[in-house]
């Protein structure tokens, strides 16, 4: 691990100094001496390796703030560790110095043991950014082989993981290969479950739950008003297939249903134990048809739980993707399920170019000493999971790119709720 140190040869302490430099060499690190601030500079721009640098309060005609403030303007291929040393000890300097953009900073006076346990600390940080590099690029080789034999019979297997893209993709985002994308997502799907199948699973899986003593009835659709509608997600990236699964139910259908799942009256009950029954409801359907994709050997990705959508909330056109639609009547409960396909092949965007909805094809895996939180495979991109990897993105390279599946429109609405 590299580790510079950087002041005009007087302002830091040779003691000081000296000692920080004694603990870090005796375990192995690299110590560097620097004094030409613009020279260190170019060389971190242009590093692909974490470093720590180590920054006197005043350099040759240049404060140590302020060049820590060129640091963090500047594009650096990988972002650097930077420990800076205050000539103050009050509040507005340390303020002020992480506000610049210091990773963490000693105001005077300078104490060498507590320095010296610093630097240790922001060299085991940016040897945790080093794995972690170092685990993307294995895992970017990996990929690259899976994906290699495109042309033959391992076509539709490379395919499933991430295809290569050219370099001038919209928006940054690497498109993969198109081929099996041309296919209407309508048949895709119809071959590996028919819409005939879909219903009838639906019907078998509502049977399931005991509340009626024969098959569910099909009944014509019609309108239902200011009904209880919620959404769940069946993503199938090796078949480019994003499902919607939407199940809805009027408010005399919603208290019946959760009068026969709790057993109790639903006189007194509020619309989110109505919600709750549906939700049972919705997640009975979807773990029936994952289980139905899962026999048939395909990777499936539940990206979240079910989600509550307002009527009105629904894309303009979505009708133009459903797949199957049924009212479903078990006595007096009548259920709508309606099954939307989408067209969403994986693709691969860099991190820092992730946004709201985008679902992790493969998790965002940090490694076991670091402080950062593991997101999981299938992960929907929202507010919070978005923080966690934008902190990933601030020390990764500019060009490392994730695979993920953008969202269906009904998928972005939820999220955006």
């Amino acid at each position: 691990m590299n580790v510079y140190f950087l002041d005009d040869g007087q302002s830091l302490w040779p003691f000081v100094r000296d000692r920080v430099l004694s603990e870090l060499t005796s375990r192995g690190h690299e110590v560097l001496p620097r004094q030409d601030a613009q020279a260190l500079l170019d060389l971190l721009r242009n590093s692909h390796e974490p470093s720590v640098t180590v920054i006197g309060p005043e350099l040759h005609g240049l404060k140590g703030m302020e060049w820590v403030r060129r640091v963090r303007a500047s594009e650096c291929a990988v972002r650097p560790h930077l420990l800076l040393a205050l000539d103050d000890d009050g509040a507005r300097a340390v303020i002020e110095a992480l506000q610049a953009g210091a990773d963490d900073c000693l105001p005077a006076p300078w104490q060498p043991d507590v320095f010296a346990a610093r630097a240790l600390a922001a060299v085991r940080l940016a040897t945790h950014q080093r794995q972690l590099l170092d685990e993307i690029k294995q895992r970017d080789h990996v990929l690259s082989q899976m994906v290699s034999p495109l042309k033959g019979e391992n076509k539709e297997t490379a395919a499933s993981i991430i295809a290569e893209a050219p370099p001038a993709a919209p928006a940054n985002v690497k498109a993969t290969n198109g081929a099996s994308v041309k296919h209407d997502p309508k048949q895709i799907l119809a071959e590996i479950m028919p819409a005939e199948g879909v219903e009838q699973l639906v019907a078998e899986t509502l049977f399931s739950m005991g509340f009626s003593e024969s098959e569910p009835e099909i009944r014509p659709d019609r309108s239902l008003e200011n009904p209880f509608s919620l959404v769940h997600f069946l993503i199938l990236p090796g078949k480019t297939l994003w499902l919607d699964l939407l199940l809805e139910a009027d408010r005399p259908s919603s208290r019946k249903l959760f009068e026969a799942f709790s057993g109790m009256d639903a006189e007194g009950a509020a619309d989110s134990d109505f919600m709750d029954a549906l939700g049972e409801t919705l997640n009975l359907i979807q773990a029936a048809l994952k289980a139905r994709f899962k026999a048939a050997k395909y990777d499936i990705l539940t990206p979240i739980v079910p989600q509550y959508v307002p009527p009105d909330k629904l894309p303009p056109g979505i009708h133009q993707s459903i797949y199957s639609r049924h009212l479903y009547a078990m006595g007096d409960i009548e259920l709508r399920f309606t099954l939307y396909v989408h067209g969403r092949p994986v693709t691969k965007k860099p991190l820092k170019a992730l946004t709201l909805g985008d679902v992790l094809v493969e998790p965002l895996r940090p490694d076991e000493e670091s402080d950062l939180v593991i997101i999981n495979k299938g992960t929907l991109l929202a507010g919070r999971y978005l923080e966690k990897a934008a902190g990933v993105a601030e020390n990764a390279p500019q060009k490392l790119y994730q695979p993920i599946v953008e969202p269906s429109l009904l998928g972005l609405a939820v999220c955006k709720k």
